[in-house]
This record gives structure tokens, sequence and C-alpha cells, in this order.
């Protein structure tokens, strides 16, 4: 497995496999029917209607199959992340700003294929961010092949008032520093906590810059909630993730490429989600794809 790939391969690892949580809950039978909508300026779109059927879940593997019309039903696997060994290394306190928060760390070893991927995490349970976690150290090995990667809050704020669409939110803001060997520069992430947010992780913004080789890339997330949503003759509790992604080059101003997603998510359907639109401006011109759920089917 080459280095980069290791490295993708640990970075879902720890974020889990979102479309195994997205199944997980629903019993055998349960399916979605999808109509997606792909069109790229100066050719005709191009549409598919697909259904996804959870065939099988023993609790470690959601077996999922994929079926359209003039082709062969398929099924993809998603797995529950695999937890290997877990030690707690004892205590240390953090400083951020004039504060001391109690950490206490925990190490914990994953099998990637061939690799080994060591994780070793502060964690404190007081902290306003997403699980306590102040601090982070991944490292992947492979053969003779390492690469480690480190993430930590560098500074937080309490009782930030965010206004999304006239809805005023208290959150906790936070920026946290991101340190990788190839990478141009350290990354900083500002994120906006709201630990009752409709979002799986209470993340309702967050925003990223940053130069890798010639590229330069802007992410900005807005995560909306409380909202209802129809699927078919169902009406069901939803949150809308709006996703901008803008490139450029540090060689030339005139190039740049835009994106936007939008997407509705809910826990009441099999696989979350109910829709997205993409929207895509650049050198290669303007694409647009659609996904909506036409029909739901949940077993009791």
């Amino acid at each position: 497995m080459a280095g980069q790939g290791l490295v993708l391969a640990a970075a879902l690892l720890l974020q889990g496999d979102p479309e195994f949580d997205a199944w997980a809950s629903f019993k055998v039978g349960s399916l979605v029917k999808r109509r997606t909508v792909d069109h790229l300026s100066g050719t005709d779109a191009k549409e598919r209607v697909e259904t996804f059927t959870l065939r099988k879940f023993d609790g470690e593997v959601c077996e999922v199959e994929r079926a359209r019309e003039s082709a062969e039903p398929s099924i993809e696997a998603f797995k529950r992340p695999p937890l290997q060994t877990k030690h707690d290394l004892g205590a240390e306190d953090m400083r951020i700003g004039d504060k001391v928060y109690k950490c206490q760390i925990q190490r914990t070893t994953y099998s990637i294929e061939k690799a080994v991927l060591t994780v070793q995490r502060w964690l404190c349970e007081g902290a306003p961010v997403p699980g306590g976690r102040l601090r982070e150290i991944q490292e992947v090995r492979s053969g003779t092949y390492s690469q480690k990667q480190t993430a930590e809050v560098a500074s937080i704020r309490e009782g930030v008032e965010l206004t999304l669409e006239g809805r005023k939110v208290s959150c906790t803001v936070y920026e946290e520093d991101s340190r990788r060997i190839g990478w141009n520069e350290p990354r900083r992430r500002k994120s906006w906590y709201a630990k009752d947010a409709p979002a799986p992780n209470g993340i309702v913004r967050w925003t990223e810059s940053y130069t890798q080789g010639e590229g330069k890339f802007t992410w900005s997330v807005n995560v909306f909630g409380g909202e209802k949503a129809k699927v078919g003759d169902r009406e069901v509790e939803s949150w809308r993730q709006v996703t901008a992604l803008e490139k450029g080059s540090t060689r030339s101003k005139d190039w740049k490429s835009r994106e936007q997603r939008v997407e509705i998510f809910s826990r009441e359907v099999p696989g979350w989600l109910i829709r997205s639109e993409l929207s895509r401006e650049g050198s290669e011109g303007a694409f647009t794809g659609t996904v909506e759920t036409l029909d739901v089917q949940v077993q009791k």
C-alpha cells in the first residue's frame, strides 16, 4: 500500500465509516430509491435511478445492495472501525490561553491491512470541544514507511453567538493547528461547536485555508438544523450541510475553481441522505449534480 494511500486509509478509519453509521440502525430489508442527474456544460444530462437495500448486518458489517436498470446488482460492505488495543497513559495538564485543562492520555492501536496506526489523544472531560480532544498524534507504519501527523487546539472562546439564517446559536469557537511532513505549512482550522447541534459531531461551522504544492484551497462548511424534510409521503427531522471549496494557484491569479455542495440528511432515512446538490465552475466548464431520494421503506 503506497504511503499516501496509508495516510488516507488512516484518516478514514479515524473518522469512522459514515455509511456504516447511516445503515447500522436499520433492519435488514430497509431500502431507499435515489435519482441522480449529472450535467456538464455542453453535453446532455445523464440520469440514473438506483435502489439501495440493506441485505445483511451482523453487528460489524453492513452489506448494502446497489441495483439499477440494465446493470447487475452489486454489494457494498461498510465496516465498523476495528479497535485493536487501548491503553491509559496517565494524566497531564494542558494550558490553552489562560486556562489549564486536566487531560487523560489514551493510546489506541488500529490495524489497516498490513499497516499499524497508533493514535495518542489528550482528552479532557470538561473541555468544550467535540469529545474533549485537545491534542492528537497519529502515526502510521508499514515496513520501513512511517508518517506522523499532529493536531492541537490552539485557542478556545466560549459563549460566542453565531447567527445561521436568522437563528442564533451559542457556540464555542476553537482553533486547531495540524502539522504533517509534506505539507507546505501548518494548517489552522476554525470551528464553531454547539453541544446540542443536530450534526453528528456538534460542529455547526468550520473554515480552513491552506497552500499545498502550487494549489491554494479555501474551505467553509455550515450546518443548519431543526428542519423538516419531505421524503415520499413522509416528513422527517433533518439537518442541512453547505460545503464550499475554492481552489486557486500560487502561480496564476487567473486560475480558479469554485464548488458548492448542499446536502440534506436525516437519521430516519436509511443511508441518511435525502438530497445532494453539487455545482462546480472551473476551466473544464460548469458541472451540476443532483441526488434525490424518491422512496424510503423502513423495516420494523
